[in-house]
């Protein structure tokens, strides 16, 4: 089940900050291309791509919300979050 959670949150997340971005007349994609390196590293898996944005946010949310120290399971939960997040997007990009 918490897989199942952890796949919407992340993929919702991604929704989020791109609407809301949108909604303030803001372009991610001229934004990304602009940054320097460094920041292109940081902005990727944080805010931009939603299947890089699983291995950071399904840690956080892995150890933080779920509270579980498996490594095997929490390397499951970021590969299965990042599929279902790849899927979702594109199903609803069309």
């Amino acid at each position: 089940m918490s897989y199942i959670i952890l796949s919407l949150f992340v993929w919702g997340l991604h929704k989020v900050i791109w609407e809301t971005a949108s909604f303030f007349g803001s372009d991610l994609d001229e934004f990304y291309t602009i940054q320097p390196y460094i920041r292109k590293a940081i902005f990727k898996p944080l805010f931009y791509c939603a299947m890089c944005m699983s291995s950071i946010w399904g840690t956080i949310c892995y150890f933080g919300l779920l509270g579980l120290t498996d490594w095997r399971e929490w390397i499951l939960h970021c590969v299965i979050s990042a599929a279902v997040s790849f899927l979702l997007t594109n199903l609803t990009s069309r």
